[in-house]
């Protein structure tokens, strides 16, 4: 699991870094939605086909995780209106 952290999200963290930031309304959301994306990778790592190149599909993962996370948190954010 290290080995895999090493090797294939580390030379990526930037790009990560870039799309978590656009996506989160604060720091911990950020380190929220990057630890959700490095989570992701790993679990889906054997999905990847090999049909793009590896940071596509990095750029990918990171982005379909961060607009999930955005669109739950918006609908939280709609029941608690709704709430009051």
């Amino acid at each position: 699991s290290r080995d895999f952290y090493k090797q294939n999200i580390e030379p990526f963290t930037a790009i990560i870094a870039k799309i978590c930031r656009a996506y989160a309304s604060n720091y911990e959301d950020y380190e929220d939605y990057f630890q959700e994306v490095c989570l992701q990778l790993w679990r889906c790592r054997k999905d990847f086909q090999g049909k793009s190149r590896w940071s596509t599909w990095v750029y990918r993962v990171s982005l379909n995780v961060c607009m999930s996370l955005k669109r739950k948190e918006k609908k939280h954010e709609t029941k608690e209106i709704k709430a009051e």
